[in-house]
């Protein structure tokens, strides 16, 4: 059975007591379903839980984000049959390594395209305890013109592409209620937005270091004033880190970092 919900808080309501049994596995589709909650879904935005072989394939999309697929890899022959039924967008999949697999063996046996695969990662949970530093306090709107440019170079480091100026400080104002920077003789140097948040997970994102400041160990010690100010929340920190950053691996496994899940990030492309 596939059902195609009209709202996010639809998806949400109806696949409540799987998506938070797992918070951490469905992390990604709770975020989604909460930008999308009061919106009415159409073939960009959209969720889909398909039922089959006994178990549940959720799949949401916002626009701004890749198609998350999280469940039963059982479901993907009908998830792609009502992608294609219903003229569903998307150019972009996250989800682990057996479900992204499955996905993309059906879906290019179907469709002239490839799917090249943009970022593995490691979904790591804090075991820490967290310290506060005297150097690290949250940015303010006179620091948006630096968290734009740092945006930039975030995303042409993790991802390879390159965005406006005026894109990078629309997200900078998107970050800006739960930023924190480390601030070194006054100056702006690194930062982390703390986001996805879930009932008992909060995730640090967005870190970027100055390239100028870098070695020094202020991003170690901004990501754990952050991991403090979470805990003292009631909930638990984690972050994504791209497996193939050796530097970002070591220097979250040293302050109590432990990995517990494993997801892939794919682009598809037409031949």
């Amino acid at each position: 059975m596939i059902t195609i919900y009209e709202r996010g808080k639809d998806f949400l309501s109806a696949n409540q007591a799987i998506l938070f049994a797992n918070e951490i596995e469905y992390g990604m589709a709770i975020h989604n379903a909460k930008i999308l909650f009061d919106r009415e879904l159409d073939e960009s935005s959209y969720a889909i839980r398909v039922d089959d072989g006994g178990g549940v394939l959720l799949a949401i999309r916002s626009a701004t984000y890749p198609l998350v697929l999280v469940g039963n890899p059982a479901g993907i022959s009908g998830l792609v049959s009502a992608i294609d039924a219903n003229g569903l967008v998307f150019s972009e999949i996250l989800g682990t390594a057996e479900i992204t697999s499955a996905f993309i063996a059906t879906y290019e046996k179907s469709h002239p395209v490839v799917f090249k695969l943009a970022m593995a990662m490691d979904i790591m949970v804090f075991n820490g305890e967290g310290r506060l530093c005297a150097n690290a306090k949250p940015c303010s709107a006179a620091d948006l013109e630096t968290m734009g440019r740092f945006a930039m170079g975030f995303n042409q480091e993790c991802f390879g592409t390159e965005i406006a100026p005026e894109a990078a400080l629309k997200t900078a104002e998107q970050l800006l209620a739960r930023a924190f920077g480390y601030y070194h003789e006054g100056k702006l140097v690194a930062i982390v937005n703390v986001g996805r948040e879930t009932d008992h997970y909060a995730t640090i994102r967005f870190a970027y270091t100055d390239p100028a400041y870098r070695g020094r160990g202020f991003m170690q010690a901004l990501v754990t004033h952050a991991c403090r100010l979470i805990q003292d929340e009631g909930k638990t920190p984690t972050l994504n880190v791209d497996v193939a950053n050796s530097i970002s691996n070591h220097v979250y496994r040293k302050i109590g970092f432990v990995p517990c899940l494993d997801a892939y990030h794919y682009r598809m492309e037409y031949i």
